[in-house]
């Protein structure tokens, strides 16, 4: 996206993959919803299918419907500070995925000493303790309006 503010305004071919762009955008929605959606799904309506029931059907739809309505409000809110929505998403789903689970999996599927059982544990105290620390800080500094950064004077 920041490539696209790079290009000359207001020619056919700036327009033209400003347009290409915000239909790729529209057509990996659902791909990028879809896992999230069947996660829920499973979780809120176990065991129910709207094959059968109309009425399972129209409950799911709704749902779907309300989780992007959701997704699209965070996006009009969050427009102006992605580099904060990116902190608190960095924080919370990022940290885990690099310092939690992998320690949790290998004390679940590998680990067989002593040592190695520690160290998943520590490893995943520790990672538990920085995703809490940086996803506070990031939601603690939401509201903060901090002026941008400009490195080139720096130097």
């Amino acid at each position: 996206a920041i490539v696209l503010l790079n290009m000359p305004s207001n020619t056919v071919a700036t327009l033209t993959v400003q347009l290409l762009y915000s239909v790729a955008i529209l057509f990996t929605t659902p791909l990028m919803m879809f896992p999230v959606i069947r996660i829920l799904e499973q979780a809120l309506f176990p065991r129910r299918s709207g094959k059968r029931s109309r009425t399972v059907k129209m409950q799911k739809n709704v749902f779907r419907a309300l989780l992007l309505a959701l997704v699209m409000a965070v996006s009009v809110v969050g427009v102006e500070r992605v580099d904060k929505l990116v902190a608190i998403i960095g924080g919370s789903a990022c940290i885990p995925l690099s310092f939690i689970y992998p320690p949790l999996f290998h004390l679940r599927a590998a680990a067989v000493s002593r040592w190695e059982r520690m160290r998943d544990m520590t490893l995943a105290v520790v990672g538990t303790v920085v995703c809490v620390y940086v996803t506070y800080g990031a939601v603690s500094r939401w509201g903060a309006n901090d002026p941008p950064h400009d490195f080139c004077d720096a130097l």
